[in-house]
């Protein structure tokens, strides 16, 4: 989807995004993080949530929790690992705990809908 949007548009939708939050008055820091999400290296502000959306955002396309609008699933970048202080085992163990949660939430909802 975002290929459709830069193609077609010449911006991305973390651009677009930006742009709408600014827009609705949501604060600086949510704003910068809708934008930087994608390159969380190049946000000159608020790092540390910017690189925990980035890492989110990567593992929940990684796990096909949700849609992205297409099948892209990025890689994390070093520099949100390096802003987090999260070495490459680190983000093994998160992206298990994630994994289970996702499991243990989707166990719970089946059990109610039946």
């Amino acid at each position: 989807m975002d290929f459709f949007v830069q193609e077609i548009m010449g911006v991305t939708h973390a651009e677009i995004g930006g742009v709408l939050a600014g827009e609705w008055k949501f604060a600086n820091n949510y704003v910068n993080t809708i934008i930087y999400h994608h390159k969380p290296q190049d946000a000159a502000r608020y790092k540390r949530l910017v690189s925990l959306v980035h890492i989110a955002d990567v593992i929940t396309r990684q796990l096909e929790f949700g849609s992205g609008g297409d099948s892209t699933v990025p890689e994390v970048e070093e520099a949100a690992l390096d802003q987090l202080s999260m070495q490459a085992r680190g983000l093994e163990m998160l992206v298990e705990a994630v994994k289970e949660e996702l499991e243990g939430a989707d166990s719970f909802l089946a059990a109610l809908s039946s």
